[in-house]
């Protein structure tokens, strides 16, 4: 029932607000799951989620 596009998009949203220097507000709709805290914790980890980065040899892997 969770649509992943928009708790992806909410949470690019956030990122970009932030780094330009913004405060940003969230208003988490329940009817659009019914489910306000889990919206917010699956916001919360794309928000906090870190890329991996990319691997071009296996001697970088070990470095890592």
């Amino acid at each position: 029932m969770l649509d992943p596009e928009m708790v992806r998009e909410t949470g690019e949203i956030v990122k970009t607000a932030i780094e330009k220097g913004m405060m940003v507000y969230l208003i988490i709709n329940n009817p659009a799951v019914g489910n306000a805290p889990l919206i917010a914790k699956e916001i919360a980890k794309k928000f906090m989620a870190k890329k991996e980065p990319e691997v071009s040899s296996q001697l970088s892997y070990w470095d890592r």
